[in-house]
């Protein structure tokens, strides 16, 4: 029997449901947004909704997409500070 060791399961949250828009030319696109972590386009399929107290409307969603949210257990990485430009002395 194989094992399934590289498939991300999905922890089971609350998906928004509408997951199209409508366009300024009339047609219906599905919706996408930043993640902020891996800084990649996803679908809104692909994020948990905002917990029910903190949202605002039924398709508030979080600003992770699945796999990240599950890797940093909802929380933002830290970004590293930029080293200064080290001076030369001649």
């Amino acid at each position: 029997m194989t094992r399934l060791k590289n498939i991300i399961g999905r922890v089971s949250r609350a998906v928004p449901r509408d997951a199209k828009h409508m366009t300024l030319d009339g047609v219906e696109v599905y919706t996408k947004f930043k993640c902020v972590v891996c800084g990649e386009m996803h679908l809104v399929g692909e994020a948990y909704l905002k917990s029910s107290k903190s949202r605002k409307n039924d398709n508030d969603i979080r600003p992770f997409c699945a796999t990240c949210y599950i890797d940093t257990n909802g929380k933002k990485p830290r970004k590293e500070p930029v080293n200064a430009v080290a001076f030369i002395q001649l």
